[in-house]
């Protein structure tokens, strides 16, 4: 798993399971600073998947792994994005779940609909620009 090709192929391969968008979770990779490195911050992996990232995967999915392994770390990354897709119904939602938090976006959402004004976090419209672009609507 040493080539951009091998990461894509594998990408591809969760995008097409889990119902997400080609070339998204490449995109996500890409969007990850450094891959298959520990940061200072505790992230770590292909996706650079914070610590509490990993503790809700184990809470609501019942999945552990390792998130420098780029295969079981797109699996989860893709079950996280589709969940998330099927509970705001948009994928800059979706997005902005997995960079934010998916109470942070439930919130956002509340705010919207009862008109008040709300935004995501500067970082995290930089994130979905960085990833993805042609998703982002908010």
């Amino acid at each position: 798993m040493d080539t951009a090709a091998d990461l894509q192929e594998v990408a591809g391969i969760f995008e097409l399971r889990y119902g997400l968008p080609d070339s998204l979770l490449f995109a996500m990779m890409g969007a990850a600073t450094q891959w298959g490195a520990e940061q200072p911050d505790g992230t770590a992996g292909v996706y650079a998947q914070s610590p509490g990232f990993l503790a809700f995967m184990k809470k609501t999915f019942g999945l552990t792994y390792d998130p420098t392994d780029p295969i079981t770390a797109s699996q989860a990354t893709a079950i996280f994005i589709s969940w998330a897709y099927h509970r705001f119904g948009a994928w800059d939602m979706a997005l902005a779940a997995y960079a934010w938090s998916w109470s942070g976006v439930a919130g956002f959402l509340r705010a919207k609909a009862l008109g008040l004004a709300a935004q995501l976090p500067a970082a995290t419209v930089a994130y979905i620009r960085a990833v993805a672009p042609k998703f982002l609507r908010t």
